[in-house]
């Protein structure tokens, strides 16, 4: 069976955990695996999957759209050259942007919404920093998380693989390093869901739990936002006993930064 994998850098965790359930249940398989935001940026060429593409059995997929042959529906889609027999499987992007009080995004800083409407209400940065300090800041956690698992929910609609009821056990186990980076425990529920639909969910079911001794980061993604007081105090993190003693520093100074520049 051949699998190819079209999706962002979490496909390589779905890639590696799919590797081991195939170990486990005896699949012989062989799956590819291509970054589409790498062919978005031209830093890989299509041309160089397609023979791995169009000779696959499985297309796993995060849904991409308004890319012309790089997009997965429409009348350039790569797609529309797979075999009629090819099994279609789409995912959804994993993301969840609400569980620290801020984080590097690029250039910017996500949530630095909640510092500048402190600075249009007339406090200035020393203040800020001291109701920081003082665990005093409001960093809106509710309707930030309100809003990112909305996003997922409405993402979902015309998927494959849901995802949405299982991250809602966000407080029971650590399922994400950043905003975009999940843990072990999110690909290998999600390479699971996916053997469920090839026909393996009885083998998947009879084995769950195999892999939650896993280290958290087994594909070696990059960064892991920390966990702090603000974080903790709001969700209440039931699979962790002690906060990251580096994280408040860590945010500090993200914020002393952001208030630096205006």
């Amino acid at each position: 069976m051949n699998i190819f994998i079209y999706g962002n850098c979490q496909g390589l965790g779905i890639q590696h955990l799919i590797n081991l359930w195939a170990d486990v249940l005896g699949i012989k398989c062989k799956i590819s695996v291509v970054e589409n935001y790498r062919l978005i940026n031209k830093e890989l060429k299509i041309d160089d999957y397609l023979n791995d593409i169009y000779g696959s059995d499985i297309l796993v997929y995060q849904p991409v759209h308004n890319y012309g042959i790089l997009s997965t529906e429409g009348p350039d889609s790569f797609v529309n050259g797979l075999k009629s027999t090819v099994e279609k499987i789409s995912f959804p992007y994993v993301y969840n942007e609400a569980l620290w009080p801020v984080f590097p995004d690029g250039p910017a800083l996500n949530n630095s919404s909640v510092l500048d409407a402190a600075l249009s209400e007339g406090r200035g940065k020393d203040e800020i920093l001291r109701e920081y300090d003082a665990g005093a800041f409001d960093f809106n956690f509710a309707n930030r998380y309100a809003h990112t698992t909305k996003l997922l929910r409405d993402r979902e609609s015309g998927i494959d693989i849901k995802l949405s009821s299982f991250l809602d056990e966000y407080r029971e186990e650590k399922l994400f390093l950043t905003q975009n980076h999940p843990t072990t425990r999110v690909f290998s529920f999600l390479a699971g869901e996916i053997l469920g639909r090839l026909g393996y969910a009885s083998a998947v079911q009879e084995r769950v739990g195999i892999f939650d001794q896993l280290p958290e980061n087994i594909v070696g993604l990059p960064g892991e936002w920390p966990i702090g007081s603000y974080s903790f105090e709001h969700f209440r993190f039931r699979y962790m006993e002690n906060i990251d003693g580096s994280a408040s520093a860590y945010y500090r100074n993200l914020i002393e930064q952001y208030l630096s520049d205006k």
